[in-house]
């Protein structure tokens, strides 16, 4: 199983932290001068996640759940990162009256800002697959290659959407496989797996990512009917993967 590798901003480099919460601030003031109600609205999101996190115990924090409350922020220092290079190269070509150095301009600026803030962790982040989900698919695949006619795969903590693009948008998946998504149905596909499984059904397919514990992974995949009895259980690249046999 591989460590996820959580990427970072700055890495805990001081000059780095100086340096987005600069460009931070200089998004700050361009976006406050061209939209007025841009505070307030950041403001009024982030009571709204707040909100959200009271009522459902979702995170209020700024993680990239959410997003869609905090992007006012989040964007903040790549729009001044945006800013500083096109006012510094505007005041190089208004100086100089040259294309050429407010290219040259630009060009460094870029490398110069890319250099001093890009992530060190950034190579290990192309290369695990431990981050956003990657490996899911190819863990995914694994399933799609061995289900038969018939057959039920259920997608466990949030693996739903790799396992039902893989199984539904390729053809070389045998037909009439079916996916059950714990994220869409709830917990009913812990505590009851028996429901979703017809009189037809002789074998299930269950994808546990591994983030989700070995506390919920020996919870999972577990129907009640006495009938069934797991065969294989593969490690994957990102998950677990259990396949049950009925017994006949």
């Amino acid at each position: 199983m591989n460590e996820a590798v959580s990427p970072t901003w700055t890495d805990g480099r001081p000059v780095a932290v100086l340096a987005v919460f600069g460009f931070a601030v200089l998004g700050a003031i361009f976006v406050q001068r061209a939209w007025v109600w841009w505070l307030p609205l950041f403001l009024l999101a982030q009571l709204l996640a707040v909100a959200t996190s009271v009522a459902t115990g979702w995170p209020a924090t700024f993680v990239r759940n959410n997003s869609i409350f905090q992007i006012l922020v989040a964007a903040l220092a790549p729009l001044g990162i945006a800013v500083a290079i096109v006012g510094s190269v505007e005041w190089v070509r208004n100086r100089t009256h040259s294309v050429a150095a407010a290219a040259a301009c630009a060009g460094a600026l870029v490398v110069a800002v890319t250099l001093a803030w890009l992530p060190r962790t950034i190579v290990a982040n192309a290369a695990s697959t431990a981050v956003f989900a990657r490996g899911l698919s190819d863990d995914a695949t694994f399933i799609a290659a061995n289900a038969g006619p018939g057959d039920l795969a259920v997608a466990y903590h949030l693996s739903g959407p790799n396992l039902r693009d893989r199984l539904s948008n390729f053809d070389d998946v045998a037909p009439g496989v079916r996916v059950i998504d714990e994220a869409r149905e709830g917990s009913n596909v812990v505590t009851d797996l028996d429901r979703w499984v017809d009189a037809d059904t002789t074998t299930i397919w269950c994808l546990i990512p591994f983030e989700a514990g070995p506390d919920a992974t020996a919870a999972s995949c577990r129907p009640l009917a006495p009938d069934w009895s797991p065969v294989a259980v593969t490690t994957g690249e990102r998950a677990t993967i259990v396949e049950l046999q009925r017994a006949r």
